[in-house]
């Protein structure tokens, strides 16, 4: 049996491998690769979007406020192929597209991680990296979310972006079957009298599967049918619910069909908010920094949504008042 302090003194062991592997390998591999891609179109703005769908949101819809600051005529966007169908939403934009695999992608935005790295990065004038899990401090994405004025989207068009209070945000489309080339399938879904609960997020999971359970519980008490969004197959549905896996795209046409949209705040909720749909955007209890990921800074907003912190939710179920849900 290993002791704690043994563990803890292994762990700090292996971190700093893995700081020192990133500052001597990784780094220079990511300053290379930048270097390569800035200095092949000089004329060219490029811009490395981290496969996020908030940054991507974000990123997108202040691309043409972006150019005509920095005064490039031509762009390219450089994200995985989940997200290059994602620019259909944007119809306005007209650069180019360079699909790269996530590994890729992300050792690319290994050179904003570290002193040496931003430093090399300033001189490229012609490439933007939008990786928001560093937070523009080398390293500690927690470390911005700690000054409560700050809202994520301003470390976007601030912090990566540079650009000024009054640019304009240009809100995606709803896609339909004729512009999505035939990639919506609404047929086999039914969505009368049903809730969609979304329990997965990338960076806010601490909500555990025992409330979205008893969500499940007093949703199905009062007659609604109950789908769990998983985003690939790996994901398991919340029990008592249907599994519901669809397309990001997909999910804009069915969300607004559905009586309300409930889950752990995510990237999801930034899409969401640009349809005409019901959401309820649900916090770990105790989290300080509620506002830095508060939906009520996303720029023209469609949606009408709530935010509630995990002991709310769970008194609300106990207090059998499930039904304000819906007022």
């Amino acid at each position: 049996m290993i002791s704690k302090a043994k563990r803890t003194k292994l762990r700090n062991r292996i971190w700093q491998y893995v700081t020192l592997r990133r500052e001597f390998w990784n780094v220079p591999r990511a300053i290379k690769g930048c270097r390569k891609i800035a200095r092949n179109d000089k004329d060219r703005l490029h811009v490395l979007i981290c496969d996020h769908i908030g940054d991507f949101i974000y990123t997108m819809g202040y691309m043409d406020a972006l150019l005509k600051q920095t005064g490039y005529a031509n762009v390219t966007i450089y994200v995985t192929e989940k997200f290059a169908s994602m620019t259909d939403l944007f119809p306005g934009y007209k650069g180019d597209i360079q699909v790269i695999n996530r590994h890729e992608l992300y050792n690319l935005l290994l050179i904003d991680s570290t002193w040496h790295g931003i430093q090399e990065y300033k001189r490229l004038d012609n490439l933007i990296a939008i990786n928001p899990t560093n937070a523009f401090t080398c390293g500690e994405y927690g470390y911005i979310a700690k000054f409560h004025e700050i809202h994520f989207g301003d470390c976007i068009r601030y912090g990566c972006l540079h650009l000024k209070k009054d640019a304009r945000f240009v809100a995606p489309t709803v896609p339909t079957e004729a512009d999505s080339g035939g990639e919506l399938s609404t047929a086999h879904y039914d969505m009368t009298n049903t809730v969609i609960i979304m329990p997965y997020a990338r960076y806010l999971n601490d909500i555990g599967n025992e409330t979205w359970e008893k969500v499940t519980d007093a949703l199905t008490s009062v007659g609604y049918k109950v789908y769990t969004s998983i985003g690939s197959e790996d994901e398991v549905p919340v029990n008592g619910t249907i599994p519901f896996l669809c397309s990001l795209k997909e999910l804009m046409v069915f969300a607004p069909q559905a009586k309300m949209v409930i889950g752990t705040r995510s990237g999801l909720f930034d899409l969401l908010a640009y349809t005409e749909s019901r959401l309820i955007a649900v916090y770990p209890t105790g989290l300080s920094d509620i506002s830095f990921h508060s939906m009520e800074a996303l720029p023209d907003s469609k949606a009408k949504y709530y935010e509630y912190e995990e002991t709310t939710i769970r008194e609300m179920i106990k207090d059998r008042r499930i039904n304000e849900l819906f007022l």
